[in-house]
């Protein structure tokens, strides 16, 4: 859990910018010392990059918060300073991997709706993941392992393809049916024919290709 928290810490906090806690991931000497080497690509550290940008550019707006509290250890060490809240790195980085996480189980609610037809299809989804968490994920024990960043990409990327394999199915069916009522029409003007129009416009496909390709590059980049 360490190593990659290590990086986000290097990047937010340690360096003197983004850029300088950016280039010395990107020519490391100390993780495989002597050898100078890429972290970023050797550890898949792009949601490190991305949260300590983000840290950076909140923490300079004065968006993020702390309590701090004096503990006393006695009288023979010092006091130190205790702190809680997304101001302290750890809070931040923990907490941004929990929200990514919380985000993918409303997204396994919309799945399973969209699956069942019903809202219950939805509920009984979500419950299968809470009882099952366990088993189905790590991110309580581990969170700043790989999967915890990929999975919630990869259950959105299952959901953009299914949404469009059933809407091609539905075009595919509408054609057919299309064209037998044509050849009634021709047969038989008394038969009034209501073609369907494609359900899906040029604009939507371009924007659900789109979705697909952005929550597969979301999904491959984290994970080893």
């Amino acid at each position: 859990m360490g190593l990659y928290y290590s990086y986000f810490k290097e990047i937010a906090i340690d360096s003197p910018s983004f850029i300088e806690g950016f280039l010395s991931i990107i020519s490391d000497n100390r993780t495989e010392a002597p050898t100078t080497i890429n972290v970023l690509e050797r550890f898949n550290l792009y949601p490190e990059v991305l949260l300590s940008l983000i840290y950076r550019t909140m923490n300079s707006r004065g968006m993020l918060t702390e309590l701090c509290y004096q503990v006393d250890r006695g009288q023979t060490m010092s006091p130190v300073l205790s702190c809680e809240g997304h101001k302290e790195p750890t809070y931040f980085y923990v907490t941004s991997v929990f929200i990514l996480n919380g985000c993918l189980l409303g997204l396994l609610f919309l799945f399973g709706t969209y699956l069942s037809k019903s809202i219950l299809g939805g509920i009984i989804t979500t419950l299968a993941y809470l009882f099952n968490h366990s088993e189905a994920t790590r991110v309580m024990w581990t969170p700043p392992l790989r999967e915890s960043f990929s999975f919630p990409f990869h259950v959105l990327q299952l959901f953009v393809v299914t949404y469009i394999l059933q809407q091609q199915q539905t075009l595919t069916s509408t054609n057919a049916i299309k064209s037998i009522l044509e050849y009634i029409k021709k047969h038989d003007q008394l038969i009034p024919v209501d073609a369907t129009q494609n359900s899906i416009s040029h604009g939507s496909k371009i924007k659900l290709v789109s979705l697909l390709v952005v929550s597969t590059i979301l999904y491959m980049l984290p994970w080893q």
